[in-house]
């Protein structure tokens, strides 16, 4: 059985063999490759517009503040694991998969910037994201 995989263009079906060797390798290479184009239609996304609003609110959404990772502080900044939690407490969701890809889909759309690992990868763990909005 072979790893099916769709292409960009979205129009067929390609075996995604590298995927099946080193899935960690292949992932990190999709997540480089977004082009402009993939970033301002999550930019312009009203849902993740309307959802950015609501973690930013005051009174009902995300805290943020400084936190240290490896004897630096950073300021100004979320955890992942705390952004997964807030978005299962107050979003339309039910399962941290779908929180995961929504805070990926926020680091993709550059609505968030991880501080503590270069590669831009949404985790649900202690990762530190800073807004750039």
């Amino acid at each position: 059985v072979t790893n099916l995989s769709l292409d960009r263009s979205g129009s067929s079906m390609v075996p995604a063999y590298e995927s099946s060797v080193s899935p960690q390798n292949s992932r990190a290479l999709s997540r480089t490759d977004h082009s402009e184009e993939e970033r301002k239609i999550l930019l312009d996304s009203s849902q993740l517009k309307d959802l950015w609003k609501k973690i930013c609110h005051n009174s009902t959404g995300m805290e943020f503040q400084d936190h240290r990772y490896w004897l630096r502080t950073y300021p100004n900044c979320i955890v992942g694991k705390e952004l997964v939690n807030w978005l299962l407490r107050n979003g339309t969701i039910s399962t941290r998969a779908q929180a995961i890809a929504i805070g990926q889909a926020l680091v993709d759309g550059r609505w968030l910037d991880c501080v503590t690992h270069h590669d831009q990868i949404f985790r649900d763990e202690y990762a530190l994201y800073r807004p750039l909005q």
